[in-house]
């Protein structure tokens, strides 16, 4: 029972960013003096304390809390292998990133942009790629998910040439089922930009980038129409796709952060099951 509830839960966890360089010059910029200390975290207590002059302190409980001196290891202990552990089991997962832009929300899931620059151009066929201290929860999620199947003996299907999104779940894509079990991993990413949806990997015969509708289907519920849908089996195959979403995005100079994302962007792993 404790573990129905556990699944069916929303589980909240800040991390809380240490302060860069960026932050000091524009306190001093703006408004004259070094920054003041605000935020207060205590991890082992799992609260944040939130303090400015001329205001309340409040005080917020959460299920975590990441210090400022928390890795990437630790935000993806923390957040993502529980959601993967569950998806491995059958159950649907979401890892989402809230936050004020120039508070680490990429580079938690993503990691570094240089990150993704490089892995388009060098390619780890081995367990880790490179730079993997770096890495997002992105990385780590699908590395977790090629060890398990390999641990429980299983294989990825071969990819096969891109599939459209239209009608997810029909089934006729998958392999003809062999003694092990197989399992297909299908990877699509996407962006929602002034309140019109796009492609973050193909673009249209003429290489533009057409607003996708979202429909809605009585046997598969939701699902964006005309989304490109890539199937994979291995890691490196997967992390070459992300790393050509995660440099499409819009982004823009704002005055917290001179590359902030200007869209919310959407990576979806689909993984199923068949033999």
């Amino acid at each position: 029972e404790q573990r129905q509830m556990a699944l069916h839960r929303i589980s909240v966890t800040v991390r809380v960013r240490p302060s860069i360089e960026e932050d000091e010059a524009m306190a001093i910029e703006k408004y004259g003096k070094s920054l003041q200390e605000c935020v207060l975290e205590d991890a082992a207590s799992s609260t944040v304390l939130l303090r400015k002059p001329f205001f309340d302190t409040r005080q917020f409980v959460l299920d975590r809390v990441l210090g400022r001196k928390a890795t990437q290891n630790d935000a993806y202990e923390a957040v993502g292998r529980a959601v993967v552990d569950d998806v491995l089991r059958g159950f649907n997962g979401t890892i989402l990133a809230y936050g004020q832009t120039g508070t680490g929300k990429t580079h938690t899931i993503y990691g570094p942009l240089s990150y993704w620059r490089r892995a388009r151009t060098q390619r780890s066929d081995g367990a880790q790629p490179p730079q993997f201290e770096m890495s997002g929860i992105v990385t780590r999620a699908v590395l977790q998910i090629f060890a398990a199947i390999e641990d429980s003996g299983g294989t990825v299907a071969a990819p096969r040439s891109p599939t459209s999104a239209e009608m997810p779940f029909s089934g006729d894509e998958f392999p003809t089922p062999v003694a092990r079990d197989v399992w297909t991993l299908h990877l699509s990413s996407l962006q929602i930009y002034n309140e019109a949806i796009s492609d973050l990997i193909s673009d249209d015969a003429d290489g533009a980038r057409s607003p996708l509708a979202v429909r809605e289907d009585p046997r598969n519920g939701i699902y964006v129409e005309g989304l490109s849908e890539f199937q994979v089996s291995a890691p490196y195959e997967v992390l070459e796709l992300v790393a050509e979403s995660a440099t499409r995005r819009a982004t823009a100079a704002t005055t917290m952060n001179r590359t902030s994302s200007r869209a919310h962007a959407l990576l979806l792993l689909r993984l199923r099951r068949v033999a």
